[in-house]
């Protein structure tokens, strides 16, 4: 199952990009990301993209269910900066074949 999580930067440069600063506290973010994935289920984390005004972690989860729980409960502990989130069944990774294709 594709997995992906989408967090709005604080102060991206007029390219969309992160700043040094909010580069920081994204890796903390992906970080405890990780965290409570490892909780609810197995996974392959992907890559991370950025790209206007956000930042998005790809991962393949085995556990849908327990993985998207995991993620609602802590958005609704409101502990960490807002994000969002998307699961869908790719079996064959057609979700992040752009990134994985060579030249």
């Amino acid at each position: 199952w594709f997995l992906s999580i989408s967090i709005p930067l604080m102060n991206p440069t007029k390219d969309g990009l992160t700043t040094s600063a909010d580069a920081e506290v994204l890796n903390q973010f992906e970080d405890r990301m990780g965290d409570i994935l490892n909780k609810a289920c197995s996974y392959q984390f992907v890559g991370r993209v950025t790209w206007s005004g956000h930042r998005e972690l790809l991962y393949y989860v085995d556990k849908p269910k327990e993985a998207t729980d995991a993620l609602q409960a802590s958005i609704n502990s409101v502990q960490y900066r807002s994000f969002a989130f998307q699961c869908k069944q790719d079996k064959t990774w057609q979700a992040v074949e752009v990134y994985l294709k060579q030249g």
